[in-house]
């Protein structure tokens, strides 16, 4: 009986078919890859969000390294200032020449990166760069300072940002073989745009930062809740940049029709080149690290985040540098009580065309609820 059961059951076995048939394969190829196509999206939003968050975070502890400068100075670090000379406080470098020196080198005691700040005061402190940063001209660039200005801060940096982890001038920044790290974090001049890149030391500025003059709390009096601070901005890919992310063109006239940077904008991704022969600008967006000067570190409160920047000159004394991202619709910003929020680029912007010279203004600003969120005395209260 046992052996009747087995021939049977080897029978059935034998008669059974084993595997699939091409056209089956096919089918669960099929499904497996629209399973896939599915999930990808997802997957892909998931990282991002990963990414943001950690954007949001990196941006905050930046925020709180200014507070806690605040705390020791009393104020918090110009946009641009020093470097310090023999006779200059460190906190108040206001007695040298050119000024490039921009917020995030203050701020280093208070990252963890107290090494890393005497380093600074050893780069300033010497005969050799005690008048300009190495980083800035041919002539300053010494090998002893290259892990100094190319050795990258993860607070500094976004990680949403696909270029920020390569190094600025990656040849050799003007053919000196120097490589400077990048920084996505950059500091509010506010609704300010003519000669917001070289205004006149101690002369006010609309926002938060400015040219070696040294704003507090006390200074914000729209409230710390209600005035932008700091913002990302995503790093130009290149030297030579036509994108919204990252790029500068230069529109000659821009500061009597500030609206002629929008005829430049070709598409959400890139810029034509400028008008009336103008060309795309060199040095741009978080190329250095250490840089204090407004076209690279800094942005305006007038385009709304993600619009395209756009200089009057071609060395950018003057212009709009709205704050960029790869977030989708937005980019995080830091407000001065260390708040952190995303802002919109649909945020409302006021008014452009024909709006007179800000360099002395003041009151309530015409930009919207954008430009009010970087004045930090325009008599507005937003939030």
């Amino acid at each position: 009986m046992e052996l009747h059961f087995r021939r049977q059951a080897l029978q059935l076995l034998r008669s059974s078919p084993f595997g699939f048939t091409l056209v089956e394969l096919r089918v669960v190829i099929a499904i497996i890859g629209v399973l896939i196509a599915l999930l990808l999206p997802a997957v892909q939003a998931a990282r991002e969000a990963a990414r943001r968050k950690t954007c949001a975070n990196n941006l905050k502890q930046y925020a709180l390294a200014f507070h806690l400068y605040h705390d020791v100075h009393q104020s918090f670090p110009a946009g641009r200032s020093g470097p310090v000379s023999s006779t200059a406080t460190d906190d108040k470098p206001d007695t040298s020449r050119n000024h490039t020196w921009g917020p995030a080198v203050y701020v280093l005691p208070f990252i963890e990166q107290a090494s890393r700040y005497a380093q600074y005061t050893a780069v300033v402190g010497g005969t050799i760069h005690s008048q300009i940063p190495p980083a800035f001209y041919t002539s300053g660039i010494r090998s002893e300072y290259a892990e100094f200005f190319g050795t990258r801060i993860s607070t500094f940096e976004c990680p949403s940002d696909p270029e920020v982890k390569n190094p600025g001038f990656a040849t050799g920044y003007w053919g000196t073989q120097y490589q400077n790290a990048r920084i996505s974090y950059t500091h509010s001049f506010g609704d300010l745009y003519n000669n917001n890149h070289t205004i006149a030391a101690n002369q006010s500025t609309r926002g938060m930062f400015g040219n070696q003059i040294w704003y507090g709390f006390e200074s914000c009096l729209d409230g710390s809740s209600n005035t932008i601070f700091l913002s990302e901005t995503a790093t130009t890919p290149h030297d030579d940049c036509d994108l919204i992310r990252g790029g500068i063109e230069y529109v000659s006239g821009l500061t009597s029709n500030i609206g002629k940077c929008y005829d430049i904008y070709l598409d959400a991704i890139t810029m034509k080149p400028g008008l009336t022969g103008g060309s795309h600008i060199t040095t741009q967006r978080g190329l250095f690290i250490f840089d204090g000067r407004v076209a690279n570190t800094g942005f305006s409160t007038i385009y709304p985040p993600n619009g395209p920047s756009c200089a009057a000159k071609a060395s950018y004394t003057s212009g709009v540098f709205p704050p960029t991202s790869y977030h989708p619709g937005g980019v995080n910003a830091a407000f001065t009580d260390a708040s952190v929020t995303f802002i919109s680029e649909t945020i409302d912007y006021g008014k452009i065309i024909g709006v007179a010279s800000l360099q002395t203004a003041s009151g309530a600003s015409p930009f919207g609820v954008w430009g009010a969120y970087g004045t930090r005395q325009g008599g507005e209260s937003l939030r």
